[in-house]
């Protein structure tokens, strides 16, 4: 008999025994009856079926309770299997993840499950049993450096809705706005963790849908280092979210803003920092931590923003920041701050000692253009004591210092350590009377080998 020809109860009976793996679709759209219906699209069933395969595949052995993470891992719907399945069963899993009361115990239809510790961390790091589990990547330990804590109203919720699940069950935008319609109308579960995940996964619509349709939704911090950690790969679906939320107004704490205009800049998403400094209800005061997440990782054009923008303009951290971009050896953002007109001159000087130090000559004839640096004899000194003679060459071309100032011990120690390409500079800038300190130092014989050294000397070249 054929399948389609049975009653739907036998039909329902039978898709039961059937295992939730990858090729569940596949298995739906060859039956072509009442069956292909009941997989791919009740989600009624898929509910149930998924209830069935934790009683029976699952050994829970008295009174034991396992998390609806392990009850996952276990039946193996993780990876390809999770791609593949029909859209019900996505449905049915993101409900089991998602119920309220997930600080004590949830479960799949009676199996008994606690939901975990909330965690916040966003990257991936696979275990020995293939689990992706969360860990915080360095570049955001440098964006929430000074981000401090969540303010104390309540504008956001506690539950980090344990990010590391979108990992390991992600979701595509289409998907995620169809999950969010699907899940908005389901009265028992957790919207704040759905919001969250929709934010991790970059589902601009799905957040729109949750957030228009719930409005006592509220945002939790790890959403927000989701979108701070994978917007950096994926900046266009995830600049979305981010104007989705400013829209519905969901960015009311001082914590998730600040943590989200550091990430704009920090990811040189000028539209998003646009976003922030157009919005009123702001603080600009955020803006100064926004501008020093920018010049830490190089990024010119929200700088370039931030310095020209009212509301920022952050030339009172200008000093601070020419450090940061000298040490971050970033030299089109020290070009860039060392074109600000508003320049604070005060440390100018010893920006030029740090280059002269680390042998840094490009960041060095950068402050010498400037008109407040002032190179010092000193800056001579110490590049010939390290003998960083392309800085020698530019601290001589620049023509401030005068080498005669210089004890002629300098020319005799070079001399004697053999030295020759400092004294073949010192010589052919011609200011310092080079030979003929060396005459009055060395025997003949010598006075000729220097001579004869110093003039098989290339060009220094910067």
């Amino acid at each position: 008999m054929k399948l389609e020809r049975l009653p739907l109860e036998v039909q329902r009976t039978i898709a039961e025994y059937l295992p939730i793996n990858a090729h569940l679709r596949n298995i739906a759209i060859a039956c072509r009856s009442g069956f292909t219906h009941m997989i791919l699209d009740d989600v009624v069933f898929a509910r149930k079926h998924l209830r069935i395969k934790c009683h029976s595949d699952m050994d829970l052995g008295q009174q034991t309770v396992h998390s609806a993470w392990t009850i996952l891992v276990r039946l193996a719907l993780r990876g390809a299997v999770w791609a593949e399945l029909p859209f019900a069963y996505k449905v049915a899993i993101y409900e089991v993840m998602m119920r309220s009361n997930s600080s004590s115990r949830s479960g799949i239809g009676g199996v008994a499950v606690s939901m975990g510790d909330a965690s916040t961390d966003m990257d991936m790091d696979v275990s020995m049993d293939g689990v992706v589990y969360g860990k915080r990547p360095a570049l955001i330990e440098s964006v929430i450096v000074g981000a401090g804590a969540c303010c104390s109203k309540r504008c956001c919720t506690d539950d980090n809705a344990d990010m590391s699940f979108c990992c390991n069950w992600p979701v595509g935008a289409v998907v995620g706005a169809r999950l969010a319609r699907t899940l908005v109308t389901v009265g028992d579960l957790k919207v704040d963790r759905l919001l969250a995940w929709l934010c991790w996964n970059g589902c601009a619509e799905g957040v729109d849908i949750v957030a228009s349709s719930c409005s006592s939704v509220r945002l939790c911090v790890g959403a927000v280092m989701g979108v701070m950690q994978r917007g950096h790969g994926e900046q266009t679906a995830y600049s979305g979210v981010v104007a989705v939320l400013v829209a519905h107004g969901l960015l009311v704490c001082t914590r998730h803003v600040l943590l989200l205009v550091a990430w704009a800049s920090s990811a040189n998403d000028v539209s998003v920092l646009r976003l922030f400094l157009a919005d009123k209800s702001v603080d600009a005061s955020v803006f100064g931590h926004a501008f020093d997440c920018a010049v830490r990782n190089g990024c010119e054009e929200t700088a370039t923003l931030l310095l020209a923008h009212p509301r920022a303009r952050p030339y009172l951290l200008l000093p601070l920041a020419l450090t940061m971009a000298l040490q971050q050896r970033h030299t089109r953002m020290l070009a860039l701050l060392l074109r600000e007109t508003l320049l604070l001159d005060s440390n100018l000087d010893t920006l030029l000692q740090h280059a002269v130090i680390h042998d840094m000559a490009e960041f060095a004839a950068l402050l010498l253009d400037h008109k407040h640096t002032t190179p010092l004899l000193q800056h001579l000194l110490k590049a010939i004591q390290l003998k960083h003679l392309h800085i020698v060459t530019l601290l001589l071309d620049d023509g401030r210092i005068d080498p005669r100032e210089m004890s002629t011990d300098v020319v005799i120690n070079a001399a004697r350590i053999e030295n020759w390409a400092l004294l073949s500079l010192l010589l052919k800038d011609g200011r310092l009377q080079v030979l003929a300190i060396l005459d009055k130092a060395m025997t003949r014989n010598e006075y000729a080998y220097a001579l004869q050294m110093m003039h098989r000397q290339p060009m220094v070249l910067v």
